[in-house]
Order: structure tokens, then C-alpha cells, then sequence
């Protein structure tokens, strides 16, 4: 289960168990899997968890562009990422997704759809018309930062605001529509964006005194061994969380080794988490 190799075989079944439990009861979106840790004790760490190699290298060229950002590019940390999450069957799937292997599952049974299907298909319903929650799992990356500086993660911000998202929106991140009622595409980014990029970052020393606009505050969750990492994000959804069954079998098993940190999150992540959808 996501590459994971200083766990129990009993371990591993445990936690696959609760959290597709937690998947399937829509109290979290998602989970990743890392084999390196990345250090959140920085004085302003921010990770963009969404891209390929080829998303990397173009974003790289983006940064080069401005003095303060090509010295985070040269500087920027990769980490390798596997991810199982919720997929609405109406996101489209990239070519770049299926060249890197994704695949598809219905949740409840763990029954893989067919691989044949979704290397011509735009959409899962273009050929899946049932009712169950549909996931992903694939491999990526997650670009970490170590910033020192306000005006640098403001730049840093700014700059995937203008290029890794799929929509428009304004400096508080809410979405621009158009004189229709439709959202306006973000016809800048750099490379087709993920559906929900996610954005996250802590401030560890309370540099802004609140929060950047368009970011609200959400737990991270995590269950760290040795170089290994499981994590998850949540927000409205935490009592629900701390009610459920399999979250308390999860903190049974792993009671060192679980934390929670409040980061920051773009508000178009923390709405999908929240299991609210724009229009």
C-alpha cells in the first residue's frame, strides 16, 4: 500500500482498512504516500503536492523568470508521491496521467476499471455510469520549499495562482465567472492543471498575523516512521473524523507515530475536501 515498507503486513492492512473506511464514509478526499519526509520546521516550508516531471520543468522556467523565485527553484526539494483519492467522473484525464500509469477503482470493492477504456476515454463516464465512488491511485511528486521570507511565498503563491490552476480567480481565491454564469478557464497555465492543485504551507513563526488571501488554515494529518510518511488534510470534517470507528483503531495502533499540524491550503482544496463544489 503506497510503496510503504517500514510497516507490519497486520499494519498495513489495518490502516488500508480504516482509511478506505474514511474514503468511503467522504470524511476524507485523499491520502498520499511518501517514502522521505519532508521538514515542516522551517520558518515558512510550502509544498505543491500536484505535478509531473514534465509540469516540474516548466514550472521551473516560470520561476527562472523572477531573481527571488529562480533561487527557490534551485533549491526546491522533490519528494516522490503515491496518491489514492476521490475522482469526480466528469475531471478530465490528462494524457500525462495515463502515460504515468494512473488507475482507476471502485472504492468499495477495490474492482479496477478498464485499462483499455481509460487510455482513449476524456472523462471516467464516458464509460462508467454506476453510482459508487470512483478512486484514483498513481505516483507523482511534491515540490517542498524552504522559504525565508514573506514577500518570496507571496511570489511563490502568485505565481501558481497565475499557472497551476485550471480556472481564474481573484486574489482571495474565488472563482471569476463569466457574464454567462460560467467560471473563466485560465487560459496562462503553464501545462493542463490538475482539477484541485494543492497548495500548502505552514507559518511556523506567525510571520502574517492570520492568514494569505485566498488560504484558509486546515490539520494536516499524519503517521510518520522512521523516513516513511502517510498524511491526509481535513477541515469541517473533523469531528467526523474523531467519531469515526476507524480513526480511533488508527490512533490505537499508531499513537507515536500520529500528528496533527495546522498549514495552510488554497481555498479551491480546502472547498473539494470540504466536499464543496463550485458551480
Amino acid at each position: 500500500m503506497l510503496g510503504l515498507k517500514n510497516f507490519e503486513e497486520r499494519e498495513l492492512t489495518l490502516l488500508r482498512a480504516s482509511l478506505d473506511a474514511l474514503l468511503d464514509d467522504q470524511v476524507i478526499t485523499g491520502i498520499n504516500g511518501y517514502s522521505e519526509v519532508f521538514d515542516f520546521d522551517a520558518c515558512l516550508p510550502l509544498s505543491y503536492l500536484h505535478h509531473s516531471e514534465q509540469h516540474k520543468n516548466k514550472l521551473r522556467e516560470k520561476m527562472d523568470e523572477h531573481k527571488r523565485l529562480k533561487r527557490l527553484a534551485e533549491t526546491w526539494k522533490a519528494r516522490d508521491k503515491k496518491a489514492i483519492y476521490w475522482w469526480d467522473p466528469d475531471w478530465p484525464i490528462k494524457d500525462e496521467e495515463k502515460e504515468q500509469g494512473i488507475e482507476f477503482y471502485i472504492l468499495r470493492n477495490w474492482q479496477k476499471l478498464p485499462d483499455e477504456e481509460i487510455k482513449i476515454a476524456k472523462t471516467i463516464s464516458e464509460f462508467y455510469h454506476g453510482k459508487e465512488l470512483i478512486v484514483a491511485q498513481d505516483k507523482g511528486y511534491d515540490l517542498n520549499f524552504q522559504i525565508d521570507s514573506k514577500i518570496a511565498l507571496l511570489g511563490l503563491i502568485n505565481l501558481f495562482r497565475k499557472y497551476v490552476t485550471p480556472f481564474l480567480t481573484d486574489k482571495t481565491g474565488k472563482p471569476v465567472y463569466d457574464e454567462q454564469g460560467q467560471r473563466k478557464v485560465n487560459d496562462d497555465n503553464i501545462i493542463e492543471p490538475y482539477w484541485v492543485p494543492v497548495i500548502v504551507y505552514k507559518d511556523r513563526f506567525g510571520l502574517f498575523k492570520g492568514e494569505v488571501p485566498g488560504f484558509k488554515p486546515v490539520l494536516k494529518l499524519a503517521i510518520i516512521r522512521g523516513n516513511e510518511e502517510v498524511s491526509t488534510y481535513i477541515d469541517q470534517k473533523y469531528s467526523d473524523l474523531r467519531a469515526h470507528r476507524a480513526f480511533e483503531e488508527i490512533q490505537q495502533l499508531f499513537a507515536k507515530e500520529y500528528s496533527e499540524t495546522k498549514v495552510y491550503a488554497n481555498l479551491l482544496f480546502v472547498n473539494h475536501i470540504n466536499g464543496i463544489r463550485m458551480p
